[in-house]
């Protein structure tokens, strides 16, 4: 099974412990995403609990108190919306509103209508970039958080900063490639069977796990008007010898930048 940076158990919550500045619940079945917004909400300032879909998120909300909801708008069992149309109707009137904020890697303007009407109050993109992420929550939580120090010029920097050093991104680029070769398997299953709906949900997930390193772009294939899953599925492929390319430079550097052995 493949896991997320932070042991847990699984279908528990990935709690980061972290200065608290705002508390911030995460739901995404992607475990990389998982792992990058928990990163870039510690950077700025903020605690997260991550779970994996939006029953896991509702189990969340009636243990505790958060300040916003970050959901991916598409999740087995129970997606962002539906997840938003079930907290705002939970809501009583005169208590506070929970901000809730759509996770994407599309946003047409037919989506964020839809989202808006379930009860989602603003869109984040995928990837998200920390200056973005900063932004939403100054807008929905009303004060600053630090300052954001200008990323770095290349994605393997890039890497390295946000994980806190080479053999942590080296791990984290491993599961990736780990979770989406399990995705790109069952895919190719889904294709000889004709499945369909399998096919869009797999696809959905590879490409957004892969477009948060940008070795996938939306504009490659676009996911809403290619019914061509083929074509989609070869063009993983191809992103994902790209990231195994990353994975062995990363281990490559491993040694001399954290003094720990490169081993794969």
């Amino acid at each position: 099974m493949n896991q997320d940076p932070t042991p847990s158990a699984a279908g528990q919550d990935r709690r980061v412990a972290v200065p608290v500045r705002w508390r911030v619940l995460v739901a995404d079945d992607h475990p990389f995403s998982r792992a990058v917004i928990a990163l870039q909400l510690r950077h700025l300032g903020c605690g997260a609990t991550l779970v994996e879909d939006g029953l896991h998120a509702l189990a969340a909300l009636e243990r505790d108190r958060y300040d916003l909801l970050i959901s991916d708008c598409h999740m087995p069992r129970l997606d962002g919306p539906a997840l938003a149309r079930r907290i705002r109707a939970g809501e009583s009137p005169g208590t506070a509103r929970l901000p809730i904020l759509a996770w994407s890697g599309s946003s047409s303007e037919q989506a964020l209508v839809h989202w808006r009407e379930a009860g989602m109050d603003d869109a984040l993109p995928k990837p998200l970039r920390l200056h973005q992420l900063q932004h939403a929550l100054e807008r929905h939580l009303g004060a600053a958080p630090p300052p954001v120090p200008a990323p770095a010029g290349d994605l393997l920097r890039q890497l390295t900063s946000l994980f806190g050093g080479t053999a942590h991104a080296r791990q984290a680029v491993g599961q990736l490639l780990d979770a989406s070769g399990d995705d790109l398997a069952a895919l190719d299953q889904a294709l000889a069977a004709g499945d369909l709906p399998l096919q869009r949900r797999l696809l959905h997930r590879i490409e957004g796990g892969l477009c948060l390193l940008q070795l996938h772009s939306a504009t490659d294939v676009d996911p809403v008007a290619s019914a061509d899953h083929v074509l989609r599925r070869d063009l993983i492929s191809l992103r994902l010898g790209a990231l195994r390319e990353l994975h062995a430079q990363l281990a490559m550097q491993a040694p001399a930048a954290d003094g720990t052995a490169g081993s794969g």
